[in-house]
């Protein structure tokens, strides 16, 4: 898997659980210690998070951050 595709499922599966948990990108960015704009950027594929930064925006989400965020070698089914 290419790192751009990859990128886009984070942000497709951030989009998802964001939404089920009733948030607004502002209120995750807050949750997280992210910016708005890092919330939208992950969302539409456009920017590569730090690994700290995945972990706090999984945690905001009550999701596991190896499930939300799979690197192709991870071993999730």
């Amino acid at each position: 898997m290419s790192t751009q595709p990859q990128i886009r499922t984070w942000g497709a599966g951030v989009r998802t659980l964001r939404g089920y948990a009733g948030m607004s990108q502002i209120e995750l960015a807050k949750k997280s210690g992210c910016t708005q704009a890092t919330i939208s950027r992950l969302e539409t594929g456009s920017l590569k998070l730090s690994d700290g930064a995945r972990v706090r925006i999984a945690r905001a989400l009550g999701a596991d951050p190896h499930k939300l965020f799979p690197y192709e070698d991870d071993d999730v089914a």
